[in-house]
């Protein structure tokens, strides 16, 4: 499946080049915001959260900034009760 071998390339890339420094790692977060927005799995849902906030403890936002584009045109796309949960959730862990 095409999307394992993207997936595992960014994946290495950012071990490779470091939080924060790898371009195939933000196209990944990029890509992430838009299709789950159509087309919703919740693993690839759970990874962008654990990646995202991974980033962010280490002061590089880009995937928050994704996952928050996600839920806020997502969510106006298709309300869903639990992901906004999970979006007020998220806004306050990352003050």
């Amino acid at each position: 499946m095409e999307y394992n071998k993207f997936f595992k390339r960014c994946i290495a890339d950012r071990q490779k080049m470091g939080i924060g420094h790898s371009e195939e790692m933000n196209t990944l977060f990029r890509f992430w915001c838009y299709f789950l927005r159509d087309k919703f799995n919740d693993t690839m849902y759970r990874t962008f959260i654990a990646l995202a906030e991974e980033d962010a403890q280490a002061n590089y936002h880009y995937g928050m900034e994704c996952l928050f584009r996600f839920y806020s045109y997502g969510l106006e796309k298709k309300f869903n009760p639990e992901l906004y949960k999970e979006f007020e959730e998220a806004t306050l862990r990352v003050r």
